[in-house]
């Protein structure tokens, strides 16, 4: 009786209803897409609650590798001489964006980066206010990838991000990320250091 007990406890104990993400194969353009609609589904009735934040960490580790797969298959054509680079990679990003993707173009080259805007469209409402409030602000890093010029990023924004981070690391102590938060102010901060010779 006190073995059936005690495995009863465990089961009650571990996460329930979690997405399996090894079930979608990063070779499918749309895996992403679908592993987003795979938790929604999930944590539709649990918005809020830590089991939806644990499980959103394990679509962040399926998410960055399947990004990075799709961006070493897919090959961008530069289609237009009437558009700039910037335009073009916007219109890329158009077409990719409800598969969890934006496109970058750098060096000469179009290449698919993750889209904190999308994360913060799918996932946010389903997470903790921590949650919510970082992804919110984390938006903003999409609106500076798409350039082929080397980009420096002006110091007040550089502080503001400092801030920010610090803030929100004051905020939210508990925060389950909280040394990655960390590393962010650290580097940022040497980046300060070092302005204006600081390229993004």
């Amino acid at each position: 009786m006190k073995r059936i007990l005690a495995v009863l406890i465990l089961l009650f104990a571990l996460p329930a209803f979690a997405v399996n993400y090894n079930e979608f194969d990063i070779n499918d353009v749309n895996s992403i897409h679908k592993a987003t609609r795979a938790y929604q589904q999930e944590f539709y009735n649990k918005r809020g609650s830590q089991e939806a934040v644990n499980d959103y960490l394990e679509f962040l580790v399926f998410y960055q590798k399947a990004v990075a797969y799709q961006s070493s298959q897919i090959t961008f054509d530069y289609k237009s001489h009437n558009n700039s680079f910037e335009q073009q990679a916007q219109i890329y990003s158009n077409d990719f964006f409800d598969k969890g993707m934006i496109v970058q173009f750098d060096e000469g080259e179009f290449f698919l980066v993750k889209s904190n805007h999308y994360l913060y469209n799918e996932f946010a409402s389903y997470l903790t206010e921590d949650w919510q409030e970082l992804l919110k602000f984390e938006t903003y890093f999409d609106k500076r990838i798409i350039s082929d010029t080397k980009y420096i990023i002006p110091k007040y924004e550089l502080k503001r991000i400092i801030a920010f981070y610090k803030n929100f690391n004051k905020k939210y102590p508990d925060f389950i990320c909280k040394d990655s938060i960390k590393q962010k102010i650290t580097v940022y901060q040497a980046d300060l250091k070092h302005y204006p010779n600081v390229i993004y």
